[in-house]
């Protein structure tokens, strides 16, 4: 498998990362030990770069991830995302730009992966009621103390990127972009 540079940061990640989004009952019911066997298979086929998120089954994608793993730390590149909150309902503002909620959702990512450091720690959406800055600031603070080696934002627009990009350096931009959603 081709590996290449992730954004600014030391590790290579395979050209073809796996997307463990579907693996939670997201589309449907779903299967732990399929779910772990496909995790597996993609290590041993070259894959080492995961995506996932906190929020995806509220903890259980990590531990499947953390399951698939344990053993194959040094294997692995972990890109996961924060999650959104949304108070009020399916259409109401998304949130989770506070640094204490990004603290606590890396922690819990750290836990329930089982493991020590993200390796990537990715703030899903822009928070309309908290500074860029100021979460990024709070995500810096992580990267200081050993609980993610890079941090980046997903969703946002440019002007936000190069706002958080100066308060420390982002390592990536994440877009939804796949065979359902062709926005970008």
């Amino acid at each position: 498998m081709e590996r290449r540079a992730f954004g600014n940061t030391d590790p290579k990640v395979s050209a073809i990362g796996l997307g463990c989004y579907g693996m939670s009952g997201v589309y449907g019911p779903s299967d732990d030990a399929e779910a772990i066997a496909t995790i597996r298979l993609a290590l041993e086929r070259g894959i080492n770069f995961l995506d996932t998120s906190a929020s995806y089954g509220q903890g259980h994608n990590h531990r499947l991830i953390g399951e698939a793993i344990r053993g194959r730390r040094g294997d692995v590149v972990i890109h996961s995302k924060s999650g959104s909150p949304r108070e009020g309902g399916p259409d109401a503002v998304r949130g989770g730009g506070d640094p204490r909620y990004l603290r606590k959702t890396c922690e819990d990512s750290l836990r329930n992966l089982g493991i020590e450091t993200l390796d990537v720690f990715c703030m899903s959406r822009i928070d309309p009621n908290v500074s860029v800055e100021e979460s990024v600031g709070g995500m810096a603070e992580l990267i200081k103390e050993g609980k993610t080696r890079y941090i980046s934002l997903s969703e946002c627009s440019a002007a936000s990127l190069k706002r958080g990009n100066a308060v420390h350096p982002l390592a990536s931009l994440q877009m939804e972009y796949s065979l359902f959603s062709r926005d970008a």
